[in-house]
């Protein structure tokens, strides 16, 4: 081999090298910007459900204000009162309150389902059906996992379970552009997160009544408009 080849074969050698330190070094960049986008995802979960926690919080005073009005109702009206110190279950069901008279049973119940509602049933029949929620309503807060966007991907396309969306979101990821775009986005999303946690006690919790209709600061409103609408129909047809 001449000593011209040789040294094109070096320098040949050399370059696939330095490509090859290249790549290795854009893989341990682009494998720590997705440690650090997961990370931030965590976050953003972690704080959305603190959100929830300190909502839930809020809420179950709104409950507790509606049993406490409830009982002084059914009371007035010569009701014997169950009033159970945490909420027993049955049927799928979680039963806050009960009320009779002579055969006449009156209950308030959670329904634990994916509608989150509360109802006041007439022996088995429901007659009155509500939801406890801020002026701030639960549905708004779903800008804060939807929209993820990166160039064409969206989160929202990888599917609804979160954890697994995301981890198959990122591994469609592929360049250190695409990574650093999505760590802002999160950034962005974990401080509107962080506002709305600082902002909750502004809120005003409501009674959201989906029978009968309207939008209720009182209980004892809400109740006295539904055992009107009941005093109205028949009992015994009532489902809401």
């Amino acid at each position: 081999m001449s000593m011209c080849n040789s040294f094109y074969s070096l320098e040949e050698n050399k370059m696939n090298l330095n490509e090859l330190k290249m790549k290795s070094a854009d893989r341990i960049e682009i494998d720590k910007l997705k440690e650090n986008a997961f990370h931030k995802f965590k976050e953003l979960l972690q704080l959305i459900e603190q959100l929830g926690q300190k909502r839930e919080v809020k809420s179950k005073k709104v409950v507790d204000a509606f049993i406490y009005d409830f009982e002084k109702f059914m009371k007035k009206n010569n009701f014997r009162i169950n009033n159970y110190k945490d909420s027993i279950s049955t049927n799928n069901n979680s039963i806050y309150i009960t009320a009779t008279y002579n055969k006449e049973t009156i209950s308030l119940i959670d329904t634990n389902n994916s509608e989150d509602t509360i109802q006041l049933m007439y022996n088995n029949n429901c007659f009155a059906k509500f939801k406890i929620d801020s002026s701030k309503r639960a549905a708004d807060y779903g800008y804060l996992t939807n929209d993820i966007t990166v160039g064409s991907k969206k989160l929202d396309d990888f599917g609804k379970y979160r954890n697994v969306s995301f981890s198959s979101f990122l591994d469609s990821l592929s360049t250190s552009d695409e990574l650093h775009e999505l760590i802002i986005v999160l950034k962005e999303k974990i401080n509107l997160a962080q506002k709305e946690i600082d902002k909750i006690d502004q809120y005003k919790f409501y009674i959201y009544g989906l029978n009968p209709k309207g939008i209720y600061e009182n209980p004892k409103d809400f109740i006295e408009k539904a055992f009107e609408d009941l005093t109205r129909s028949n009992p015994e047809e009532s489902d809401c």
